[in-house]
């Protein structure tokens, strides 16, 4: 639960991360005793 909320819903969160000097962001939610990624942006990405 480190990321920030998303969407208004408070199972869904996003956090960025740094790999190999870039920038990804993150978008997952918490199932149970799981974390399932819902979608992976390069920091640079044009995104809505």
């Amino acid at each position: 639960m480190l990321g920030k909320q998303v969407g208004g819903r408070i199972e869904y969160r996003q956090i960025v991360l740094q790999v190999l000097n870039a920038a990804y962001v993150l978008q997952y939610r918490i199932d149970r005793d799981r974390l399932v990624i819902l979608r992976v942006f390069h920091g640079r990405e044009e995104r809505e």
